[in-house]
């Protein structure tokens, strides 16, 4: 029996929606799922079923100004702020469930950052940090595009939601989501996620845990190469890298996502077995 709830949080920028799923018996471990730019929780329902059947809880919240939660549309200022929302959101997912189990963070491209962010403000509180399609190197693109003098006086690109995936039906349900943001991408947003990404490299020494990176070769927005050089940079206890050949950004909405959860169980197990007290 699997026990679904719904909740909301006080952030800084007003009410954040969260989801969480409690598996039973006890589960083996919380695992906080952090979605990506523009997007929504929502889109990881399937995600956290998967998490349920293998014993996990899933906690899955909508950033500041994404899906159901408060704020304007896409617009992220600081993102030191949205930690700190993260860590009220965990808090108060750990006082429903009653329970002292691990937590491990999973975060998909902008919230990769975040996941990186959250693990280096607080080392002891996760065992491990996943990244998919994260945005954690050098990313060249934005600095460029901030350094462009024509930028300043111009609306920035949006997403193409053909970047997403290989699967059209995956595409087109992104493209029709009523609460996937449209819009172009907002400077201020940008400017926020660059200081960020700075921060991250100044303390990089932080990340001690395990970590897991996940990444297509074929990402149209977040080149894998530089990413997978700040896992390198870590000083992780354990490292483990999956490339997919030809996959594009959302790995978790692929059309060989079933490998991409397989990958993610195999990893969760073998992070939980090498964390102190956890038993299988």
């Amino acid at each position: 029996m699997t026990v679904f709830q719904e909740f909301q949080v006080s952030g800084h920028a007003g009410k954040l929606h969260a989801r969480l799923w409690q598996p039973s018996p006890t589960p083996r471990a919380l695992v906080l799922i952090l979605h990506g730019y523009a997007e929504h929780g929502g889109r990881y329902t399937h995600v956290a079923e998967a998490l349920v059947a293998n014993n996990l809880a899933a906690l899955v919240s909508d950033h500041v100004g994404h899906g159901l939660s408060e704020g304007e549309r896409a617009l992220i200022t600081d993102f030191d702020l949205v930690v700190n929302d993260l860590h009220a959101v965990v808090s108060d997912a750990f006082n429903r469930l009653c329970l002292d189990i691990p937590l491990l963070v999973a975060g998909h491209s902008m919230g990769g950052l975040l996941a990186a962010r959250f693990v280096q403000r607080w080392p002891e509180r996760a065992v491990g940090a996943a990244f998919f399609g994260a945005v954690i190197g050098d990313w060249k693109w934005a600095r460029e595009v901030l350094a462009s003098p024509e930028s300043a006086n111009q609306e920035l690109a949006s997403m193409d939601p053909n970047g997403m995936s290989r699967d059209p039906q995956v595409v087109s349900s992104y493209a029709e989501d009523p609460l996937v943001y449209r819009g172009s991408n907002k400077r201020k947003l940008l400017e926020a996620e660059v200081i960020a990404l700075d921060k991250f490299s100044d303390e990089i020494d932080k990340v001690r845990i395990p970590v897991g990176f996940f990444h297509g070769t074929a990402d149209p927005f977040v080149p894998y190469e530089d990413s997978l050089q700040a896992i390198h940079d870590m000083p992780s206890s354990a490292k483990t890298v999956h490339l997919y050949e030809g996959a594009k950004h959302e790995l978790l909405n692929e059309t060989n996502k079933e490998e991409v959860l397989a990958d993610l169980h195999s990893w969760i197990d073998g992070t939980l077995i090498g964390s102190s007290g956890v038993s299988q």
